[in-house]
């Protein structure tokens, strides 16, 4: 009895109330079967948020996403069904064919899915010696190892017990010929077709050998036989094309298409098929024509897809968003649609369009959350923006879905180096060393991450090792030039970047480098020459009036970097970095009024930036706005809600303003919370308190910061008012005396002498 209750519980837990997982699970295997792959991925997913740990429906997902090759997807997918399946054989053989045919097709050789074979063959090897699938397996691996003589023989085995199996003969003949035994090869591939006339691999290893030793009749020959034993697949007939294409000319290529063509009802698709076909030569126009016949089928919407792809390869944007558009329309579910859409939006650099583009991203996040691809281009999208935060959040969720996935992590790896955080960009070199060892990227970033905590010597050896490597690398003979400046070696490091430095390159970053010697040594002038040939050279070469502003500043001559940044605007009226900088040069030249109408229009482009927000509310304070400033502070804090900073700064405007004192008091103290050792928020903290009349606790914490800051003229200040406040006089007077002689601003000094006066 108690055996048949373990049996049936599962079972009755599938079939609970409702459209149970049972049912998905069947209606998936039905889309499967029909050949409705993309359905029955959606049915087999409804199952599984009924029963995540169902192994069956884990596999037959994978084998759905593997027929919309979507590899990985699939890899994962198995992974799961044998973790939960371990007594399922099949299960983990169909993983690691699936992980071999992805690590012979990805060129990065990610070293988890050679782990997989050699772990799956190791596995049935143990259990039975003779197992064909563990030979076979092992055989791979051998032959991925480059043992070939030793991946023969297991071959050889494992053919023994099952002979004239697909994989084995497929690997054996192309061991065969790499071991120069052409006969031997060419022998097995047709005894074996022979008996199995419709394996299209074997074909092919065939084909190639008689193309490479230029048996053009012979391999005419073998690819009609494909064709004739294979008559329903119409790749053969494609692949025949292209021979054609390749070495007879388009007249026998056309012919060989129009077999598809002709016969619809064997090849329903054909007109996408010939349309591919073309599509993959760039023949554009003659793909879009097939692609327009095909508007007629039942399936237009595939050929509207097909047609926005070749008006992407044309650079006509706007006309595949066209397409989509409708698409989307009449199929708002089509997730591939809006997917395709969100990225030609995302390319488009619109802040409406990108608008739009996150939107559809985010939707189909939604949908799909652990597609560590889309949340890679939502971060994309996001990052396009200016949303860094949102766009980081989406990255990491992105590489944590997929470890072996390095898009996200390039970005990751970015953002870590740009905001400083090496210990961040350490970390990510080394997930991504893990997968790839021998990743050129990620040991750049472990250099420059070294470069960036001082750890010289260590990174002395690491760009010497790339150098030798790849010793034309820019980016490694950047970080070298860099590591001798950082060494003060300045003449070798100008003398780095000089041979990098071409004038008018389109990379400023050789030029760049040559700055900051140049400002080491003190003759930034040399440089701001160099930029300034820059810009004569390339008038409209954005970059270069960057550049050139950056370095003017650095010379000293704002009224030239007002200039650049001026011309910028002119040019791109909606850019918020030239407002944002153009704002700073004002700053630095004590024009808080440009100042502030230069950081509200970048304001107005980007409404809920908090660093633009703190900036206006700053300004906006500094020339007496203080309503103003309260409404920017608090429309900073409501953009970024744990943002301490925010929190203090708008604590002490309420304070000053003497409103909400009570939100004030409230304020402080959480931003005291997050940040316990920031001496400006505590200062706030205490201020608040004399406003709210609360004189000994303010007079406590002011005094433990004078102890730290006895110069400080505002603690000074505050600490006066306290004490007034409190009715203690003299003290109050001696705190207002002191703190006249630490140079306070022009208006709280004059407060402190009228004060002082009136105690007498």
């Amino acid at each position: 009895m108690r055996t048949t209750i373990v049996l049936l519980g599962p079972i009755l837990f599938l079939a609970g109330c409702g459209r149970n997982a049972k049912s998905y699970l069947d209606k998936g295997n039905q889309l499967f079967a029909e050949g409705k792959y993309a359905d029955a991925s959606i049915n087999y997913r409804n199952c599984l948020k009924r029963a995540p740990r169902w192994g069956e429906a884990h596999y037959r997902l994978g084998l759905a996403e593997l027929k919309q090759q979507n590899s990985y997807v699939a890899v994962e997918e198995f992974r799961t069904a044998v973790e939960l399946t371990p007594d399922r054989d099949d299960f983990r053989v169909q993983l690691a064919d699936a992980a071999l045919n992805l690590y012979q097709t990805d060129t990065s050789k990610p070293k988890a899915l050679y782990d997989q074979v050699a772990g799956t063959a190791d596995y049935l090897l143990k259990r039975n010696p003779n197992s064909f699938d563990g030979l076979r397996f092992h055989a791979d691996v051998l032959a991925m190892d480059g043992r070939l003589d030793e991946a023969l023989a297991i071959y050889k085995k494992a053919d023994a017990i099952k002979p004239f199996e697909p994989q084995v003969v497929l690997g054996m003949t192309q061991i065969l010929f790499r071991l120069n035994q052409p006969a031997e090869a060419e022998t097995l591939a047709r005894e074996f077709l022979a008996k199995h006339k419709d394996v299209g691999r074997v074909y092919d290893v065939l084909l190639g050998y008689l193309i490479q030793t230029k048996r053009m009749p012979e391999a005419e020959s073998l690819l009609k036989s494909k064709v004739a034993n294979m008559p329903k697949d119409p790749y053969p007939i494609l692949q025949l094309a292209t021979f054609y294409r390749k070495f007879q000319g388009e007249p026998e290529m056309s012919r060989t298409l129009q077999t598809i063509l002709s016969d619809p009802q064997d090849f329903p698709t054909g007109h996408a098929l010939v349309g591919d076909f073309y599509a993959s030569f760039g023949q554009w126009d003659d793909a879009l024509e097939q692609y327009k016949q095909g508007l007629q089928s039942k399936d237009r919407t595939t050929y509207q897809k097909k047609m926005a792809s070749v008006y992407a390869a044309l650079h006509k944007r706007d006309e595949a968003i066209a397409e989509l558009d409708e698409v989307v329309k009449a199929s708002p579910e089509d997730l591939d649609a809006r997917l395709r859409r969100a990225l030609l939006l995302r390319e488009s650099g619109d802040p409406k369009k990108l608008d739009l583009a996150v939107a559809d991203l985010s939707a189909l996040v939604q949908k799909r959350p652990t597609g560590p691809a889309l949340r890679y281009n939502l971060g994309l999208a996001l990052l396009a923006k200016g949303d860094v935060k949102s766009a980081h959040a989406q990255m990491a969720e992105s590489a944590r879905l997929q470890r072996d996935y390095v898009a996200p992590r390039v970005i990751l790896a970015e953002m870590a180096l740009k905001s400083r955080n090496y210990a961040d960009a350490m970390r990510i070199a080394g997930e991504v060393l893990a997968v790839e060892p021998n990743n050129s990227d990620a040991k750049l970033w472990r250099c420059e991450a070294l470069l960036g905590t001082q750890s010289l010597t260590q990174a002395h050896t690491e760009l010497e090792m790339l150098h030798r490597q790849f010793p034309e690398s820019l980016n490694v003979n950047l970080n070298l030039a860099f590591l001798a400046t950082l060494e003060k070696r300045y003449r070798d490091a100008e003398s780095q970047y000089l041979r990098l430095y071409k004038p008018g390159q389109k990379d400023m970053r050789p030029l760049e480098g040559l700055i900051q010697v140049y400002g080491a040594e003190n003759q930034i002038d040399k440089g701001l020459k160099l930029t300034e040939q820059e810009v004569k050279i390339a008038p409209d070469s954005r970059p270069a009036r960057l550049l050139l502003a950056a370095t003017a500043i650095r010379a000293g001559k704002l009224d030239m970097a007002i200039q650049q940044y001026e011309w910028l605007l002119s040019n791109d009226p909606r850019s918020v970095e030239a407002y944002a900088s153009l704002g700073e040069v004002y700053q630095l030249k004590g024009d808080l009024n440009s100042a502030l109408v230069s950081f509200q229009k970048a304001r107005e482009l980007v409404p809920n930036d908090p660093r633009i927000l703190g900036i206006v509310a700053m300004l906006q304070t500094a020339s007496g706005q203080n309503k103003e400033a309260i409404a920017s502070y608090r429309q900073q804090l409501a953009a970024n809600p744990e943002d301490g900073i925010a929190m203090n700064n708008l604590a002490f405007r309420l304070a000053e303003a003497g409103t909400d004192l009570d939100q004030a008091l409230s304020l402080a103290e959480a931003a005291q919370r997050k940040l316990p050792n920031n001496a400006d928020i505590a200062d706030t903290l205490a201020w608040v308190y004399v406003k709210k009349g609360l004189n000994e606790s303010a007079i406590q914490i002011l005094n433990g910061l004078l102890r730290k800051y006895p110069d400080s003229p505002l603690l000074r200040y505050h600490l006066g008012v306290a004490l007034l406040q409190a009715g203690k006089l003299p003290e109050a007077k001696a705190e207002f005396i002191i703190g006249l002689s630490k140079k306070p601003p022009k208006d709280m000094a004059e407060k402190m002498k009228e004060i002082v006066a009136k105690i007498g």
